[in-house]
C-alpha cells in the first residue's frame, strides 16, 4: 500500500473476544465505548473487520464509531451470511483437500486424518469448514479415509492425544485459539508445541505455519493474498466506491514443504509434487559426492578380488591339516568329559559341569551353552547350568507352552539345528522371536532321553557369527550332550534320596510350634528346636527321658491315661484341652499355658505318638491388655464434654458417649434414641428424603469423608429447645489407623455465636459513630475554620492595600503569608472532603468516586482510570457510603504501599447488587500473611462491607499487582438485632438426627 500510494500508512489493530461479542451485551457496550473514546478524532479512513462477529459488530455501529471511514472486510472460509452494503472484501478459502491428498501420497499407510483444532467457537467453525473441504475432495478422488476432529480438552490433554496417534493416522493443524479451560493461544505460536509432541507427521493449510513444525502441503499464500487485499484498500483510498468492487476470492496457494520435517518423518524428496518449494533441505554426503564414492568403491573391490585370489590356494592347503588336528582334539575333549564324572560325588557334579562347559565353548568356538531339566507335568524347562556371554541374566524358567514348535521337537526327541533364524518354518515364529530377543544367530538343541522320554535338553548357540552345523560338529556335540545327560541322571537320583531324608528333619526343626514324639512307653524320641526354646531344655537332655518331666504333677496321671486311651481308640489325631486350659512345665519349674494336639502312626508294629504344642502365654497377655485398653477408651469417651458417635464402614453406630441430663434437657433427646448397632446413615437418609436441607448437607459431608474426597467436614446448625435457640457444631473426621469408619462430634457453640454477634453489633455501632464524628468534624472544618482562614487571607490582602509606603521586602513577606494561608485553606478543604464527601450526599456515588479518583491522581501522579456501568440512580446511603470508604481506603493503600503506575476503578450495577473493583499494577502483597490480615485498613473494609450484607475479596500476586472486589446487595438485612441475635434455623427434627 505504501509503494502504491507513495505515502506512509498507519495501521491500528484491536483484538476482540469473538465469543464475548456474540453472547455478552455488556462486553459489546464496553467495546463500543472503548473504540469511541480511543478514535474520537475521526482520522480513520478504512476499517477492516476480520471474522463474522467483528463484522456484525461494525455493521450496526460504523456510523457512530467511524462515520468517515470505508468498510472492507476479510472473511475466512465463506463470505458473510448477509450482504454488506456499500462495502467489499476478500474471502480466504479454507480448502485442505489438496493438502490431505499430498499427505496421503507421502504417507501410503495412512488411513485416518486428524484435524487439530482448539475448543473456541472460532476453532470449531474453522474445523467444520476444513472437514467439509476435505470430504468433498476425497469424495471426488474416491478415497476412503476416516476424517476425525480433535476432541475439545485442555492444552495438556490435547498434546497427550497427538503424542499417541495410531501408526495409520496423520494430522492437519487447522487452528488453536483456545482450549476447554478458556486459556487462549496464537495458533502459529502453539503449533511448535504440537509438532514437538506428536508421533505422526503434521500438515497445515496457510503458509504462515511453514517452518513452525508442519511438513507442508498445498498452502494458502498469505503474502500474495495479503498483497491482493492491500490493492483493494489502495483502490478504495484512491476514490473507488467499495460497493462497486466485486468480492475477491483469495485462493492464491502453492506447494511448500519443510525439509527438516520431511527428514524427521522419513519422507523422501521424490514424494514432493513437481515445482514445490522446499525450505531447510539438507543434502546427504551421497548426493554431494556420489561419483567420487562409486569410483573409490570400484578400486577397493578390484584390490579385494586380487588379494582373495592370492590367499585361496594357501587356505585350501591349510584347511585339510586343521581338520585332522581338530578331530583329534575333539576326541580328546570327549574322553576327558566322560572321565570327569567317573566316581564323582553328586555335590560336585554341578561345579564340574561348569568347568567342562568352558572347555567345550573354547574348543568349538561357541558363545553359549545351557543345560535344562524338563518337566512333562508343567511343560517347562528349568535352567540348571549356563556358560557364555549374555547381554542380560538368562531366563531360569522357559514355558514351552509359549514355544509350541520347540516343545513338539523336544517331546519327539528330535535334534534341532538352526544355522540362521530365517531358515525356521513359519510355525516356529515364536521361537524366532524368543531367540532373536536373546541375540542368538545360530542354535543347536539336543534332547536328553531317559528310557523313551526326554528329561532335559542341552543347547549350543552363537551370537557373534553364523554357525554352520557340519556333521562332524553335530556328532561331537551329540556325544557331549549324552555324557552330560548321564551325569545329570546320576546326580538327580542321589539328590532325590538325600532330599527325602532331609525333608522330614527340616520340617520338624523349622516348625514354629514345639514337636515332641514319644514311644509307647511315653519316652521322648523327637525333640525339635522350638521345643528346646519353649521348655529351656536341650534335645540331648530330653531324648530318652519320660515326657512327664514337662507336665505339672497334678496332670501327670490324667495325661498318662489319656495317651493310653488314645492309642487304644485308634484315632489318628485329637486336640488336647479342648474343654479347659492345660499347662506345661519348663525345666526350671515354671508353669505356662499351652494348646496341644496329639496324633499317632504305626511304625513297624509299634505306635509312635506326636504332640504339637503351642505356647499361648503372649496371647493371654495380649487379650488381657486389649480388655484393659477397651475399658480405658470407653472411660475416656464417657468423660468427654462433647457428644461423640463412632460409625463403622457401613454407617452403623459402634460406640457413643453417654449424654448427661444437661444435654438431654437442651436437645430434648432421650438416651433411648441412640443405641449401638443402629444405622446412623439410614436415619439421616430417611429424614433427608423429607426435604430437610440441613440433614441432606450433613449426609453429603459424611459421605465425602467416607469416600476420602475430604479429610474433614464441619456443619453449624441451629436447634430450638423450648423457647431457647441453640447452635451446635458438627464435625466429621475419618478413623485414621483403622482405615474404615468415621468419628462424629457435636459441640454446643451457642455462647460462641452470641459473643460473635455482640462483637459484630458493636463493630457496626462503632462504624456509624465514626461516620457521624467524621461528618461533624468535616462540617466544623468547612463551615468554621476554613471560613476563618479565608477571612484571614482577605484581611492580608486588605493590609497590603492599606499600607501606602512599604518596601518590596514587606510586600514579599505579606504575599508569602497570604500564599501559606491559601495553601492552609486548601489543605483544610481536602481534609474535610476526605472526612466526609459532599459530592456523595448531593451528586451520588458515581460523581463522588470520579472526584475521588481525580483528586488522588492529581496528588500522587498515578494514572487512575474510573469507569461506571448501569449504576442505579438511587442507592441506599449506607451502601453508597460503604462503597466510597472501600474505594478511598484502597486508593490510600495504593498510593502509600503499592508503587503502582496505573490504577483502574470500576463500578458496575446488576439487577440486585452493585460491584466495585479496584486493581493496580504495583508490587502486590500476601493477603493471607498475619501482618496483613490483622491490618486495621483491611479489617475496617471487611466490617463496613459486612455491615451492609456484602462481601469483599482481596487477591494479590507479588510483582503483578493487587485486586480488591466488593459486592453489595442493593437490598440487605441487618446482620442481627438485639431482639433476635442468632436467628437460628427452626428445624428441631433435623437437629435431633444431627445431634445423634
Amino acid at each position: 500500500m505504501e509503494r502504491a500510494l507513495d505515502a506512509p500508512i498507519t495501521i491500528y489493530t484491536e483484538s476482540f473476544d469473538e465469543e464475548g461479542l456474540g453472547r455478552n451485551p455488556l462486553y459489546a457496550i464496553a467495546m463500543e465505548q472503548y473504540l469511541r473514546d480511543k478514535y474520537a478524532d475521526g482520522q480513520i479512513d478504512i476499517v477492516v473487520p476480520v471474522g463474522q462477529y467483528p463484522l456484525q459488530f461494525l455493521q450496526t455501529r460504523q456510523k457512530a464509531l467511524f462515520p468517515n471511514a470505508k468498510l472492507l472486510y476479510l472473511s475466512i472460509g465463506i463470505p458473510p451470511q448477509q450482504p454488506v452494503l456499500n462495502s467489499t472484501g476478500m474471502v480466504l478459502p479454507l480448502n485442505i483437500g489438496p493438502t490431505v491428498e499430498v499427505a496421503l501420497a507421502q504417507n501410503p499407510g495412512a488411513r485416518q486424518v486428524l484435524l487439530i483444532v482448539g475448543a473456541t467457537p472460532v476453532d470449531r467453525s474453522l474445523a467444520q469448514l476444513a472437514l467439509v473441504s476435505a470430504e468433498r475432495h476425497l469424495r471426488e478422488k474416491r478415497r476412503q479415509v476416516d476424517l476425525q476432529v480433535l476432541a475439545p480438552g485442555t492444552i495438556t490433554e490435547n498434546l497427550k492425544a497427538v503424542a499417541a496417534l495410531p501408526p495409520d493416522m496423520i494430522s492437519v493443524f487447522v487452528s488453536y485459539f483456545g482450549d476447554s479451560t478458556g486459556e487462549t493461544f496464537v495458533p502459529a505460536r502453539i503449533l511448535p508445541n504440537f509438532s514437538a509432541a506428536t508421533n505422526r507427521p503434521i500438515y497445515g493449510w496457510p503458509s504462515i505455519f511453514l517452518g513452525r513444525g508442519i511438513v507442508g502441503g498445498n498452502l494458502l499464500d498469505m503474502e500474495a493474498n495479503g498483497e491482493a487485499f492491500g490493492n483493494l484498500i489502495v483502490r478504495v483510498i484512491r476514490g473507488e466506491a467499495p460497493g462497486a468492487i466485486p468480492l475477491t476470492i483469495g485462493n492464491l496457494s502453492k506447494d511448500e514443504f519443510d525439509g527438516k520435517q520431511m527428514k524427521r518423518w522419513g519422507i523422501p524428496t521424490d514424494k514432493v509434487p513437481p515445482g514445490s518449494n522446499v525450505i531447510n533441505r539438507e543434502y546427504s554426503v551421497w548426493e554431494l559426492y556420489r561419483w567420487e564414492i562409486l569410483g573409490l568403491i570400484g578400486l577397493v573391490l578390484l584390490e579385494a578380488v586380487l588379494i582373495a585370489s592370492l590367499f585361496r590356494l594357501t587356505i585350501n592347503q591349510k584347511r585339510q591339516a586343521r581338520n585332522l588336528a581338530y578331530r583329534r582334539r575333539a576326541q580328546a575333549l570327549i574322553a576327558n568329559c566322560a572321565a570327569a564324572f567317573i566316581n564323582l560325588p553328586a555335590e560336585f557334579v554341578g561345579s564340574e559341569i561348569e568347568i567342562l562347559f568352558q572347555d567345550v565353548l573354547e574348543f568349538f568356538e561357541l558363545d553359549r551353552i545351557k543345560l535344562f531339566e524338563f518337566s512333562a507335568g508343567t511343560g517347562k524347562l528349568r535352567l540348571l547350568c549356563a556358560r557364555g556371554a549374555t547381554a542380560s541374566a538368562p531366563l531360569t524358567i522357559i514355558d514351552l507352552q509359549k514355544l509350541n514348535w520347540a516343545a513338539k521337537q523336544l517331546t519327539q526327541g528330535t535334534v534341532v539345528l538352526v544355522s540362521d533364524l530365517d531358515d525356521l518354518p513359519p510355525e516356529a515364529s515364536e521361537v524366532v522371536d524368543y531367540l532373536g530377543a536373546q541375540g542368538v544367530r545360530s542354535f543347536a538343541a539336543f534332547p536328553l532321553i531317559r528310557g523313551e522320554s526326554p528329561f532335559g535338553a542341552m543347547s549350543f548357540s552363537t551370537v557373534r557369527t553364523r554357525q554352520v552345523w557340519e556333521p562332524d560338529l553335530v556328532g561331537a556335540l551329540r556325544t557331549i550332550a549324552d555324557i552330560f545327560g548321564s551325569a545329570l541322571e546320576r546326580k538327580s537320583a542321589e539328590e532325590s534320596a538325600s532330599v527325602s531324608r532331609d525333608r522330614l528333619t527340616g520340617i520338624v526343626e523349622s516348625a514354629m510350634d514345639a514337636i515332641i514324639a514319644i514311644d509307647e512307653q511315653q519316652r521322648i524320641v523327637v525333640f525339635n528346636a522350638t521345643a528346646e526354646k519353649m521348655f529351656g531344655c536341650s534335645a540331648d537332655e530330653a531324648l530318652g527321658h519320660p515326657v512327664e518331666r514337662f507336665i505339672p504333677q497334678r496332670f501327670r496321671a490324667h495325661h498318662r491315661e489319656h495317651v493310653v486311651r488314645f492309642g487304644e481308640d485308634g484315632d489318628t489325631n485329637r486336640s488336647m484341652g479342648a474343654l479347659r486350659p492345660i499347662a506345661a512345665l519348663r525345666l526350671n519349674g515354671q508353669e505356662f499355658p499351652i494348646e496341644a494336639s496329639i496324633s499317632q502312626v504305626n511304625v513297624g508294629g509299634a505306635n509312635l505318638f506326636t504332640v504339637i504344642i503351642r505356647d499361648v502365654t503372649e496371647r493371654h497377655q495380649a487379650e488381657k491388655k486389649l480388655r484393659e485398653s477397651n475399658e480405658l477408651n470407653q472411660s475416656i469417651l464417657q468423660s468427654l464434654k462433647e457428644h461423640l458417635v463412632v460409625l463403622d464402614s457401613s454407617g452403623v453406630i459402634v460406640a457413643a458417649t453417654a449424654r448427661g441430663p444437661e444435654f438431654v434437657a437442651i436437645n430434648g433427646i432421650n438416651t433411648e434414641d441412640l443405641r449401638v448397632g443402629d444405622d446412623y446413615l439410614a436415619m439421616c437418609k430417611a429424614l433427608a428424603q423429607t426435604g430437610d436441607q440441613n440433614v441432606a448437607v450433613a449426609l453429603e459431608g459424611i459421605q465425602a469423608v467416607y469416600d476420602a474426597r475430604t479429610q474433614f467436614f464441619e456443619l453449624e446448625y441451629a436447634y430450638e429447645s423450648g423457647s431457647d435457640g441453640r447452635w451446635f457444631l458438627m464435625t466429621v473426621t475419618p478413623l485414621r489407623k483403622t482405615g474404615h469408619g468415621v468419628l462424629i462430634s457435636h459441640e454446643d457453640i451457642t455462647q460462641r455465636k452470641r459473643n460473635a454477634q455482640a462483637i459484630r453489633e458493636l463493630s457496626g455501632r462503632l462504624i456509624n459513630a465514626q461516620e457521624q464524628e467524621r461528618s461533624r468534624i468535616a462540617r466544623e472544618l468547612h463551615d468554621d475554620i476554613n471560613q476563618q482562614v479565608a477571612m484571614l487571607a482577605i484581611e492580608l490582602q486588605q493590609l497590603k492595600s492599606s499600607i501606602s509606603d512599604h518596601s518590596p521586602e514587606s510586600n514579599e513577606k505579606i504575599d508569602a503569608i497570604w500564599r501559606k494561608t491559601y495553601a492552609l485553606s486548601l489543605d483544610i478543604q481536602r481534609v474535610s472532603h476526605q472526612l466526609h464527601s459532599s459530592k456523595l450526599d448531593h451528586l451520588g456515588i458515581v460523581a463522588a468516586l470520579r472526584g475521588l479518583c481525580n483528586e488522588v491522581s492529581e496528588q500522587s501522579r498515578i494514572e487512575i482510570d474510573f469507569r461506571s456501568l448501569q449504576v442505579p440512580m438511587v442507592m441506599d446511603s449506607d451502601v453508597s457510603l460503604s462503597i466510597f470508604r472501600v474505594a478511598q481506603e484502597s486508593l490510600h493503600n495504593i498510593t502509600k504501599h503499592a508503587k503502582a503506575r496505573k490504577v483502574q476503578v470500576e463500578l458496575l450495577g446488576t439487577s440486585n447488587s452493585v460491584v466495585l473493583r479496584v486493581w493496580d499494577d504495583g508490587i502486590g502483597f500476601d493477603p493471607d500473611a498475619p501482618e496483613h490480615r490483622a491490618g486495621l485498613g483491611m479489617i475496617s473494609m471487611r466490617e463496613r462491607v459486612r455491615s451492609v450484607g456484602g462481601t469483599i475479596n482481596f487477591s494479590s500476586t507479588a510483582s503483578l499487582g493487587t485486586r480488591v472486589e466488593t459486592t453489595i446487595p442493593l437490598v440487605y438485612e441487618s446482620v442481627g438485632t438485639a431482639d433476635d441475635p442468632l436467628d437460628p434455623l427452626r428445624s428441631s427434627r433435623a437437629a435431633k438426627v444431627l445431634n445423634l
